[in-house]
């Protein structure tokens, strides 16, 4: 049988429980009916036990997988200038969006044909991403593209809806997205100071 939102329990001196009622609405139950037997006091006190573990989780059943986009570009098909640009990248990204590594589902890096010197995932290790999946790759050759450019698209488990996410394109990739290159002034000095602080592992 169902019945119009809210939950509710058949009146034949039966109980509707709280935390079957905090299930519904994180779930967004709309019709259903749930009918269980009248709840002595130790099943009351096991219910909202439960009931207060769901909601300390609340945040879980509200998350999004976002995507973030973030291209920048070298001088130099050069290990250093990679890393650094990458890193570069990255922290804005992770700033500009207050991203938490820890809910980085996966992230993936490509970079154009005339980059090999070194893989851009390493930036995102050595900033502490020790637990995130990465994967690189080298972007299509297209005739006329951008040359030594590296792509980022981070997966993100986020409660921001999709017009709220930021995404970043600095250096010679602002070409590639002219409509969202227009960052907030930047302390570049002050974001190298956060950078190293993160190579120094956060300290």
């Amino acid at each position: 049988a169902t019945s119009a939102w809210p939950l509710t329990c058949q009146n034949h001196g039966l109980l509707a429980s709280p935390i079957l009622l905090q299930i519904a609405t994180i779930m967004n139950l709309r019709d259903v009916v749930v009918v269980i037997p009248a709840l002595n006091e130790e099943m009351a006190a096991i219910d909202q036990s439960i009931f207060k573990a769901i909601n300390s989780n609340r945040k879980l059943a509200t998350m999004s997988c976002r995507g973030v986009r973030g291209a920048t570009t070298v001088a130099n098909n050069c290990r250093e200038e990679i890393l650094s640009g990458t890193r570069e990248l990255l922290a804005l990204l992770v700033r500009r969006n207050e991203i938490d590594p820890t809910d980085i589902a996966m992230t993936l890096f490509s970079v154009t044909s005339d980059i090999d010197a070194e893989f851009p995932a390493l930036a995102a290790r050595q900033l502490g991403w020790l637990e995130v999946p990465m994967l690189c790759g080298h972007e299509m050759r297209v005739p006329g593209s951008l040359p030594l450019c590296i792509r980022v698209m981070i997966s993100w488990n986020t409660e921001k809806t999709q017009d709220e996410i930021h995404h970043i394109y600095i250096r010679g990739a602002k070409k590639l997205r002219p409509d969202l290159s227009k960052l907030p002034p930047v302390d570049w000095e002050e974001l190298e100071k956060w950078i190293n602080q993160q190579l120094a592992g956060g300290n």
